[in-house]
């Protein structure tokens, strides 16, 4: 989840995102736009844990699980840095917790396998994707 409390990980496999399940999850404002914990530094007290299709987002002794948004849930382009890419709602639920959590509106978004946004032109070599790193 980018911008949210990290992981610590003795080892992981990877995708062609990167580490597998790694910033595949993001929590934007209401226009589509990226929250950093720059701009809300509460993200940092919000911890993650996903196991299979279920994410988990806890902060202290409350937690909600959000199942990865299914194929044909709602989607939109979301923005992250100059990027824009396609991402799928995780629903008013998880929209609602990270809200109150927050102190403000947002939603959350999960970048499907077939949503595509390209690792920056200095850096790629074959013109490689990345997830919302």
């Amino acid at each position: 989840m980018k911008s949210l409390a990290g992981l610590h990980l003795r080892e992981t496999a990877l995708d062609r995102f990167g580490p597998v399940g790694d910033r595949r999850w993001l929590v934007t404002d209401p226009a589509g736009r990226f929250l950093t914990q720059r701009e809300h530094p509460g993200m940092a007290l919000i911890e993650t844990a996903l196991d299979g299709e279920t994410l988990t987002l806890r902060r202290g002794d409350d937690t909600i699980d959000v199942p990865v948004p299914a194929r044909g849930a709602p989607e939109r382009m979301v923005r992250v840095w100059q990027d824009h890419t396609r991402a799928r709602d995780a629903g008013d639920a998880a929209a609602d917790w990270l809200s109150g959590r927050l102190g403000g509106a947002c939603r959350l978004f999960y970048m499907p396998e077939d949503s595509v946004r390209l690792v920056d032109g200095l850096y790629a070599r074959n013109g490689e994707s990345v997830s919302f790193a």
